[in-house]
């Protein structure tokens, strides 16, 4: 785990924290909503789990820029070393980006099927 993750405190776990734990059971709810497949749920609390780890990564980014900004107003020269801290956010915000519209994709691909009393592709023994 990097040492910027640690610092801006999104190195733990989301669904460790009950108050975390909570806010992603009801976005997964909100997301799963109307798709009755067992395995839905499963894709939803990814999805949720995804969005707010955006959210957080966003709030520090915002965060940061507000102290760069702070820096460079009051002609401090280490501006550009609180600009550079956002570089690695941004990648943070990539992969949960990336993480969201997986399990986003995973619940539409599954959602497809669960109107269907039988798989389409079942094998046909006999």
């Amino acid at each position: 785990m990097g040492q910027n993750a640690i610092r801006h405190g999104l190195a733990r776990n989301l669904t460790r924290g009950s108050e975390m734990a909570v806010q992603v059971e009801a976005l997964a709810a909100a997301i799963a909503k109307g798709v009755s497949h067992p395995n839905a749920m499963n894709a939803a609390r990814k999805a949720a789990e995804a969005e707010l780890e955006i959210r957080r990564v966003r709030d520090v980014r915002t965060t940061v820029f507000g102290q760069q900004l702070d820096l460079q107003e009051a002609g401090d020269p280490n501006w550009v070393k609180a600009l550079k801290k956002i570089l690695p956010l941004l990648r943070y915000e990539r992969r949960a980006v990336a993480k969201r519209r997986k399990a986003l994709r995973a619940l539409t691909d599954r959602n497809a099927d669960y109107g269907q009393t039988e798989w389409p592709n079942k094998p046909k023994f006999s």
